[in-house]
């Protein structure tokens, strides 16, 4: 998600005519990590924008708009993510997930 709120505010500064410098870059990066850390998105993107000049609300709806079109994207790179993670460590462990599990044998009663 930061990078998503990184482009937001990059093109809202791109859409109201801002110039973004080397320092502007750094507030917007910084901004956007606190924000994702804050876990309230759409009401926090003010901590990257107020310090830039740009205008809040029109940012807000634009996103609004467009997060249920790009929501199905971040779920499923979640997925990617989280399946990718487990094959890697189950790649590195020493012993075969066969081995692992024992084997359930009928009990005769």
């Amino acid at each position: 998600y930061i990078l998503y709120y990184i482009v937001a505010v990059l093109f809202a500064a791109q859409l109201y005519d801002k110039p973004v410098g080397v320092e502007e870059i750094l507030v917007i990066v910084i901004g956007s990590i606190l924000i994702t850390m804050a876990g309230a998105e759409l009401p926090m993107l003010s901590v990257a924008m107020i310090p830039l000049g740009l205008p809040v609300e029109a940012m807000i709806v634009i996103l609004t708009a467009i997060g249920p079109l790009v929501n199905g994207s971040f779920v499923a790179v979640d997925y990617l993510g989280s399946i990718t993670a487990t094959l890697l460590v189950s790649a590195t462990e020493s012993e075969s997930p066969q081995s692992a599990i024992p084997a359930l044998e009928p009990t005769q009663s």
